[in-house]
């Protein structure tokens, strides 16, 4: 849901964002974002992140395309919008670390190289 208004009237948005946000689904948006914005990708990268929360447990999972597909799985308690961010900077972080890791392991003769 997106919702503009001007910006001399403040007030206004933060009464609509008090009345409809749900800051579970917030902090899971914003972990998958930063995830993303760490990654550099936009809509079109082949590139997956989910997000969800269990408790005051947020869990972000992702994979990246490649061969074979990079995975990473981070978990951690999540309060705040910073603690969110980091969590997806972390996911990001390990998704870079497998591909890393899988550019360096030996290819199996006649296996296609990436």
């Amino acid at each position: 849901l997106a919702v503009e208004t001007r910006a001399s009237e403040e007030w206004i948005a933060t009464q609509i964002r008090e009345a409809v946000n749900d800051v579970e689904t917030e902090l899971c948006v914003l972990a998958e974002r930063a995830a993303l914005r760490a990654m550099m990708a936009g809509c079109s990268a082949p590139l997956g992140i989910y997000a969800e929360r269990a408790g005051a447990r947020c869990s972000v999972r992702g994979i990246a395309d490649g061969e074979p597909p990079a995975r990473a799985v981070r978990s951690a308690p999540v309060g705040n919008a910073m603690e969110a961010e980091a969590l997806g900077e972390a996911l990001a972080a390990a998704l870079r670390a497998d591909e890393r890791r899988d550019e360096s392991r030996p290819r199996a003769e006649g296996s296609p190289n990436p």
